[in-house]
């Protein structure tokens, strides 16, 4: 059995849902996804995949980085991995409010834990 582990700086780290397939991109990873917007022409359906895309950034962000939800990180990881192609504008791009929404709530059917 062989452990390997790594430490970096947060700014240097980029985490991606690699490890599995979203059903709502049409099976594309979040890299893929980017490569996929960076060659759309600019318009209504580009610019929302992009927000679709940022959100899912952060969510991921939020899931993997340890509670960490920075809007710049994304902002950075975005354009980083595009080549500049996307430019988020923090100061108008808003992004979809984090929390514990009742869609990512397990359901108990009604019933109470014991």
């Amino acid at each position: 059995l062989a452990l390997l582990a790594a430490i970096f700086p947060s700014d240097e780290m980029l985490i991606l849902d690699f490890n599995r397939a979203v059903a709502d991109r049409n099976g594309l990873t979040t890299k893929e996804l980017l490569e996929k917007i960076k060659t759309m022409p600019d318009g209504v359906e580009r610019d929302m995949l992009i927000k679709q895309t940022a959100n899912q950034m952060k969510r991921d962000l939020a899931q993997w980085g340890h509670g960490s939800m920075d809007d710049e990180k994304v902002a950075d990881d975005m354009a980083r991995l595009t080549d500049g192609a996307i430019q988020l504008d923090l100061n108008n791009f808003t992004f979809e409010r984090l929390g514990n929404s009742t869609a990512q709530q397990p359901k108990r059917n009604g019933k109470k834990k014991k």
